[in-house]
C-alpha cells in the first residue's frame, strides 16, 4: 500500500541537528472516503502531483499509476466546481444512454500547496433510475387501474365503455403531447370511479408535463452557463493577445516537430520586416539566409533536447528593411498536459543600438588615447624647443643662471603634467566598463594643461604651436559633450520610470521658449495643434521632445522663414505625435541611418551634434511601448513621428 514519509529538519543554534521523520499511511483516509461514499455509488480517488493514484475505489484504477478515464469530454465547470463527464458514443446514440452512462465530477486539492487532489465521482445513473423508477410505478398504477376497469368492462353499461374508450384514445401519445406542451381536455363522466380515473390520469400528466419543463429549463440553464464560459474565455484569450499584441519586445511560437512558426506578435513583424501571413507556416530556412537558419534550427534544436530554457546574449538577424540587427533571445520549451514538448517559444530584444553605443565607446576611447599621445608629443617639442632657445641668449635677453632656472621649472612641469597625463591614460583603460563621472577627468586635464601651455608658455609658441593648443582644447570640450550624449544614452535602458499623465500641449510650448531666443522666435513660424494627453516619465517624454523641436530649429536656421508644425492623431488608443519643419531635410534611401549612435546625414560644421540625440529618442519611445520615424525630402523638410498609447 502507498504512504507517505515527511521529513522536517531539526536546527539547533543555527545548525542543522537532525531531523523529525513521519510516516502516514492512508489507511483512516480510506475508511474516512469509504464512509461518505456508502450507499451513494460514489467514486472517488486521490491523486499526488504527477497524477498518479494514491487511493480509489474504481475498480479500473489500480494504486501507483496515472489515473485516466474512458474516451470523452468536460464541460466546463459551474461556480460550484461541478463538471460534467460525457463519454465517446456512436452518433445514433440515445439521449437516455448518453445521460446513463455520463457522471458528474468535481476536483479538490488538498494541502497548502496543493500537493494531492480528490476527484469525486458521482454517476448519473441511480438518478437516472430513481426518476424512471418513479415514471414506471405510475405507468404500472395506470395500466393496473385500466387492467381493472377492463374487468369491470363485463359488468359495466355501454355508457361506462364509451367513456373508457373515449379516454383511452386521448392518452394515446400522451407523452408526445405533453413533451410539445399541447393542451389536453380531459372528458367528464356521470360515474364517480370514471371520474376519480380521469382525474387520476389528470394528475399523473401534470407531473409528467412539470418534469418535462424543469427537463427544458435544466438544459435552457446548461445552455446559458455553456454560451457565458465561452464568451468569458474569449475575452481572456483576446486580453492575453492584446498583452502580446503590445509588447516591444519580438515574441514567436514554434512547433516543436518541424520548427515552423505558429505566431508572431506585432514587434516581431515591425522587426523582421515580414507580414505574420508571409512567415507562419514556413521554417528559418524558407526566410533567413542558409548560414543563419543553420544557427537559429541549431539553437532550437538544442532548447528541445535539453528541456530548458537557453540564453543567447547576442545573434545576428537579416531582416528585410532594417538590414542586420543584433537580437537578444531565450527560447523556451512548451509542454502540453502530457509532458511532451510541444511548442518553442521565443522572446527576442532588439540590442543593436546598445551595441552600437557600446562600439562607439570604445572608439572613443581610442580616439581619446590618441589625444593624450598628440599632447605628450607637443610637449615634448616645446621641451626641445625650450632648450634650443635657450642658447640663443641674444633673442631671449635672458641671463644664463635664470635660462637654467626656466629649464629646470619647464622640465618639472613637464614631468608633473606627464605624470598626470598617465593617470589619466590608466584611468582611461576603464573607460568601456564603467560609465561614470570620472571618465571626464582626463578631459578637463588635458584642458587645463593646454591652457596652462597658452597661458604661461604663449610667447615662446609659434603660431602653429598655438593653433595645435586650440584644437587640443577644442577637441576635448567636443569629446566631453560627447561622453555627456552617450552617457545619457545608455542610462535610458537603466533609469526607473515613473508614469503619470502629461499635459503634451503645455509641454511643447514651454520646451520651445527654452529651446528659443526672442529673436529667433520672431524668424520660424511654430505651430501646436491640439495635442491629446498621454501615459509616460515626464523627464524622458521631456528629453524626446527636446531632441526633436532642436533638430527642426537647428535644420531650419537656414530658413529665411521657418515653419515647425506640432500636431497629434489618435486611434484605437494610440497616440501619433508628429514634429514638422521646412528645414534641410535628408534622401529617405538613408532614413535607415537616423537612429543609429553616431550618424549623421549632414556635415558637422554644417550642423552642430554629436549624432546621438535621434538614438535616444527613439530608445526612449521603445521603453515606452511605441516607435518612432521620420520622413523627408532634401531641402523640403522632414517630419518625425512618434506613437504613445493614451494608457501606457
Amino acid at each position: 500500500k502507498p504512504m507517505v514519509t515527511m521529513l522536517a529538519p531539526v536546527v539547533i543554534r543555527g545548525e542543522y541537528g537532525g531531523y523529525v521523520s513521519g510516516i502516514l499511511n492512508f489507511d483512516r483516509i480510506e475508511a474516512i472516503l469509504r464512509l461518505h461514499s456508502a450507499g451513494q455509488e460514489m467514486h472517488y480517488s486521490l491523486l499526488d502531483k504527477n497524477g498518479n493514484v494514491i487511493v480509489t475505489n474504481r475498480k479500473d484504477q489500480k494504486s501507483m499509476t496515472p489515473f485516466s478515464r474512458s474516451r470523452g469530454t468536460l464541460t466546463r465547470p459551474e461556480k460550484d466546481g461541478i463538471v460534467r463527464w460525457i463519454p465517446a458514443l456512436p452518433p445514433n446514440a440515445s439521449t437516455i444512454d448518453l445521460w446513463g452512462k455520463s457522471f458528474y465530477m468535481m476536483e479538490s486539492t488538498i494541502g497548502n500547496l496543493a500537493e494531492w487532489k480528490l476527484i469525486l465521482e458521482q454517476p448519473v445513473a441511480p438518478f437516472q433510475k430513481k426518476l424512471y423508477d418513479g415514471y414506471t410505478g405510475k405507468l404500472t398504477l395506470l395500466f393496473l387501474v385500466l387492467l381493472a376497469a377492463l374487468a369491470l368492462a363485463e359488468f359495466l353499461s355501454r355508457r361506462v365503455v364509451r367513456s373508457i374508450e373515449q379516454l383511452g384514445r386521448l392518452t394515446e401519445g400522451l407523452s408526445d403531447k405533453l413533451a410539445s406542451g399541447k393542451q389536453v381536455v380531459w372528458p367528464e363522466s356521470t360515474l364517480i370511479e370514471t371520474n376519480q380515473m380521469i382525474g387520476n390520469f389528470r394528475s399523473m400528466a401534470d407531473s409528467l408535463q412539470a418534469k418535462f419543463v424543469e427537463n427544458c429549463q435544466i438544459n435552457e440553464s446548461l445552455e446559458r452557463r455553456i454560451e457565458e464560459r465561452t464568451e468569458e474565455l474569449s475575452k481572456s484569450e483576446a486580453f492575453l493577445h492584446d498583452i502580446i499584441e503590445n509588447i516591444p519586445d519580438m515574441i514567436f511560437l514554434k512547433d516543436a516537430v518541424d520548427l515552423r512558426f505558429v505566431k508572431l506578435n506585432r514587434a516581431g513583424e515591425d522587426l523582421l520586416g515580414y507580414s505574420r501571413d508571409e512567415l507562419l507556416e514556413k521554417n528559418d530556412y524558407d526566410i533567413f539566409p542558409k548560414e543563419e537558419a543553420d544557427f537559429f534550427t541549431q539553437k532550437d534544436r538544442e532548447v528541445i533536447a535539453r528541456g530548458q530554457l537557453v540564453e543567447i546574449t547576442e545573434e545576428p538577424v537579416q531582416t528585410r528593411n532594417r538590414g542586420t540587427r543584433i537580437l537578444h533571445t531565450k527560447k523556451i520549451p512548451g509542454y502540453d498536459r502530457h509532458g511532451t514538448i510541444q511548442y518553442l517559444l521565443g522572446i527576442s530584444e532588439d540590442i543593436t543600438e546598445r551595441k552600437q553605443s557600446e562600439d562607439a565607446l570604445l572608439e572613443a576611447n581610442r580616439k581619446l588615447r590618441s589625444s593624450q599621445v598628440a599632447t605628450l608629443n607637443i610637449l615634448e617639442d616645446l621641451k626641445a624647443e625650450n632648450k634650443a632657445r635657450k642658447k640663443n641668449e641674444a633673442a631671449l635677453q635672458l641671463s644664463e643662471r635664470e635660462v637654467r632656472r626656466l629649464n629646470v621649472e619647464l622640465e618639472q612641469r613637464v614631468r608633473e603634467r606627464t605624470a598626470q597625463l598617465e593617470t589619466a591614460n590608466k584611468e582611461l583603460e576603464a573607460f568601456a566598463y564603467s560609465v561614470s563621472h570620472d571618465l571626464r577627468a582626463p578631459l578637463r586635464a588635458i584642458d587645463g594643461y593646454t591652457r596652462v601651455l597658452t597661458e604661461d608658455f604663449g610667447p615662446l609658441l609659434d603660431d602653429e604651436g598655438k593653433r595645435i593648443c586650440s584644437v587640443i582644447s577644442e577637441s576635448a570640450r567636443n569629446m566631453d559633450r560627447l561622453i555627456d550624449d552617450l552617457l545619457a544614452f545608455s542610462r535610458i535602458g537603466r533609469t526607473e520610470m515613473r508614469f503619470s499623465s502629461l499635459d503634451m500641449a503645455a509641454l511643447v510650448a514651454s520646451i520651445f521658449s527654452e529651446l528659443t531666443s526672442p529673436d529667433e522666435q520672431k524668424r520660424i513660424d511654430f505651430h501646436i495643434a491640439p495635442l491629446p494627453p498621454a501615459q509616460g516619465d515626464p523627464a524622458l517624454l521631456r528629453q524626446v521632445w527636446i531632441n526633436l523641436l532642436s533638430n527642426a530649429v537647428k535644420f531650419s536656421k537656414k530658413k529665411k522663414r521657418a515653419v515647425i508644425d506640432v500636431s497629434a492623431e489618435e486611434k484605437d488608443g494610440i497616440i501619433e505625435y508628429r514634429v514638422q519643419d521646412n528645414g534641410a531635410g535628408f534622401d529617405m534611401r538613408y532614413a535607415n541611418k537616423l537612429f543609429g549612435v553616431f550618424q549623421r546625414l549632414h556635415g558637422a560644421r554644417e550642423f552642430e551634434g554629436t549624432g546621438v540625440g535621434l538614438a535616444i529618442a527613439q530608445r526612449i519611445v521603445k521603453r515606452h511601448g511605441g516607435r518612432i520615424w521620420a520622413e523627408g525630402e532634401p531641402e523640403k523638410g522632414a517630419t518625425f513621428y512618434f506613437t504613445l498609447s493614451r494608457g501606457t
